[in-house]
């Protein structure tokens, strides 16, 4: 990367291009985790895109109701494969905490 920008806080590519912004911008803000379940899908569609796409019923070879919930987002690429997701501003010391689960479904 190289300091093409016209502004000193971006860093741009060589063509110009901005890739990142610097800040000293702080966030403190929570966003709540993914169930996709009924209950919980009005809020969780306040925070993230694609929350209700591909939502179906866990499948039994998943886990435990108990552990994973009774809904999940089924993803394939012949049908849909961009799931929920929010783009977010990294600062730093920032953690991310994130759990994914694969079936063979």
């Amino acid at each position: 990367m190289h300091l093409n920008s016209p502004f000193p806080d971006q860093l741009a590519d060589h063509l110009g291009n901005v890739r990142m912004v610097l800040t000293e911008e702080k966030d403190t803000a929570f966003y709540p985790a993914v169930t996709f379940e009924d209950a919980t899908l009005t809020n969780e569609q306040l925070y993230y895109e694609n929350v209700d796409v591909q939502r179906t019923a866990r499948p039994n070879a998943f886990f435990t109701i108990t552990t994973n919930g009774a809904q999940l987002q089924l993803l394939r690429k012949s049908t849909n494969a961009i799931g929920a997701g929010e783009l977010l501003k990294v600062m730093a010391g920032d953690k991310i905490n994130t759990k994914v689960g694969l079936t063979g479904v």
